[in-house]
């Protein structure tokens, strides 16, 4: 299971309808570099962030889902 990693939650007592919607719906889908959340369901069942590039699906990096994202080229959102 993957999802867009680093997306900031909204303050469920101030979001709007719309903020909501977009949080839960709205993703980016670049081709090229994407930071991805990952949950590692048939094995130790732990989160964590993956970097991985949409065409060639070559992982470039697997971080800690507390870390940061790393700095890589042509990454979009690096943080």
């Amino acid at each position: 299971m993957a999802a867009q990693a680093h997306i900031a939650r909204p303050d469920p007592h101030t979001a709007s309808d719309k903020e909501w919607g977009e949080y839960l719906f709205m993703r980016k889908n670049p081709k090229g570099v994407h930071f991805e959340r990952w949950f590692h369901a048939n094995g130790c069942r732990k989160w964590f962030h993956m970097a991985r590039h949409t065409v060639s699906h070559e992982i470039l990096a697997i971080y800690g889902i507390t870390e940061p994202a790393p700095k890589l080229d042509g990454g979009e959102g690096t943080s």
